[in-house]
């Protein structure tokens, strides 16, 4: 999918989907979906369709650019416009290669990777949660500030977070962060 985006869009394009939240956005409406989907997969209809209005419900209500809090002070974040009112803008811009970030083309990306994903489920239905968790997995390394995008946060980092083997390792982080301090401890006692 990587490689037919770089073919469909010039380097600027590609800047502003990742800046602007576009792939992980995608990823994480079909996260959305497969979590919805975790009992009984639907159709692929019924699948795509909720991906395209997780993203399109993501975009509407996901703050955009805005301006610099630095340059603008305190209130800049209330003038910032949603994620999709910034790409209605970009997709008035034209670039080098004569493409533009149209929302035809944000709707047929992530048609054609809910499709891919939707043949993967079927292939691995059986493993629907791991399945699942590979994909919050995926928007969380395609997000560049994960944290600020409500939507990933919600629907990949914090599901992802509260998993068996995430308590697992925090429990053996804890541990070892305890047993670190008491040889901190120890050590320095020995040194005083």
């Amino acid at each position: 999918m990587a490689l037919i985006l770089s073919k469909i869009l010039a380097s600027k394009a590609g800047e502003y989907l990742s800046q602007a939240h576009v792939l992980c956005d995608i990823v994480a409406s079909i996260a959305f979906a497969l979590s919805e989907a975790a009992d009984t997969i639907p159709d692929e209809d019924t699948f795509i369709n909720a991906c395209k209005a997780a993203f399109a419900l993501s975009r509407r209500n996901s703050l955009g650019f805005g301006p610099s809090r630095k340059r603008h002070g305190k209130n800049a974040v209330a003038a910032r416009k949603s994620r999709q009112e910034n790409d209605d803008e970009e997709s008035q811009k034209r670039y080098t290669d004569g493409d533009s970030i149209s929302s035809d083309l944000l709707t047929r990306i992530l048609l054609d990777i809910s499709k891919d994903v939707y043949i993967l489920l079927m292939e691995y239905k059986s493993q629907t949660k791991q399945f699942l968790q590979a994909v919050q997995s995926t928007a969380i390394l395609f997000c560049p500030d994960p944290d600020s995008h409500k939507f990933t946060w919600d629907m990949c980092f914090i599901p992802l977070f509260q998993t068996k083997i995430c308590d697992d390792l925090r429990s053996k982080l804890n541990q070892d962060i305890i047993t670190a301090l008491e040889y901190e401890n120890g050590y320095l006692g020995q040194r005083g």
